[in-house]
Order: C-alpha cells, then sequence, then structure tokens
C-alpha cells in the first residue's frame, strides 16, 4: 500500500515544482545545463593558462575569420544579385516573346 501511495505521489505534482520541472524534460534541462557549466569551467582554466601573447593571437584570429565571414557574405549577396538581375532580363524576353505571338495571332 505504501508503495501505491509512493507512486501516485511520484506521478503528481509536489510542492514547488511545475509542470516543466518534471520528467525527461527536466532530466534533459539538467544534462544541458550541466554540460553547459563543464564547458564555461574549462574554458575559464584555459584562458587562465594563457599569457597575454596567446590571447592577443586568438583575438587577431578570430576577427581574421570574421572578415572571412563578411567577405563570403559579400561575394554570395553579389552573386544573388547578379542572377536576379539575370532573372530579370529572362522574364521580360519571355513576356516580349509571348506579346509578340499574341500579336501575330
Amino acid at each position: 500500500l505504501t508503495e501505491m501511495d509512493a507512486r501516485r505521489q511520484a506521478l503528481s505534482m509536489q510542492d514547488g515544482e511545475t509542470a516543466s520541472s518534471r520528467g525527461a524534460r527536466a532530466r534533459i534541462d539538467a544534462e544541458r545545463h550541466a554540460r553547459e557549466s563543464q564547458r564555461e569551467r574549462r574554458k575559464q582554466a584555459r584562458e587562465e593558462n594563457m599569457d597575454e601573447e596567446d590571447i592577443e593571437e586568438r583575438r587577431i584570429e578570430k576577427e581574421r575569420l570574421k572578415q572571412e565571414g563578411l567577405e563570403r557574405k559579400k561575394k554570395r549577396e553579389a552573386q544573388e544579385q547578379a542572377m536576379a538581375t539575370q532573372h530579370n532580363k529572362l522574364d521580360k524576353e519571355q513576356a516580349k516573346k509571348a506579346s509578340n505571338r499574341l500579336e501575330y495571332l
């Protein structure tokens, strides 16, 4: 009988709990929080062991990667713009041919 009561109580919300803090969702959140805190601790330990020169190198590398990304983005936007212009030209040609066909009939 006490085992049944314990199961029944485990199935219902207890004081201080919310619906989202129970079950699998809560377990996943707890695991994610543990991973993030472990990652943050490792990052802090790594940064404590680095000297100023390493920190500056990482900053420069990060800036370089950011610039490369911006350049790729600009290039891609230019290609998309050129493609859109070409499509507009083709659409105009197609409309012109269609109107010529209608005039022929």
